[in-house]
């Protein structure tokens, strides 16, 4: 259901003010934005296609499991790009962005 037009200049005067308050924040979030979503989804798809060829076509065609695998680590890696590109501003590290007193701990790690 689209907006009428006094809720759409009601968005906008709020989004004005985020940007005026806070224009870090602003620009984390505008991130996303700047990056075409089927890129996103040829890249999630990509990942499930390169899985599924991988596992299904190992046992009779060597070749084409390793073509998957490659579809596989090609996806995952451009998904992993976006989304460092999305989680935080350039230039920036990671640890400026967890609550104070906290440090950055890798996954599975003690």
């Amino acid at each position: 259901m689209p907006l009428n037009e006094r809720e759409q200049q009601i968005l906008d005067e709020i989004e004005r003010q985020f940007e005026a308050d806070d224009p870090e924040f602003t620009k984390r979030t505008s991130t996303f934005n700047r990056i075409p979503q089927w890129y996103l989804r040829f890249s999630i798809l990509g990942v499930i296609v390169g899985a599924l060829t991988m596992l299904i076509t190992f046992s009779f065609n060597t070749a084409l499991a390793l073509m998957g695998f490659g579809l596989l680590l090609l996806s995952t890696a451009t998904l992993i790009r976006i989304l460092s590109m999305t989680t935080r501003v350039p230039g920036k590290p990671v640890r400026d962005f967890l609550p104070s007193g906290q440090r950055f701990r890798w996954p599975f790690s003690r």
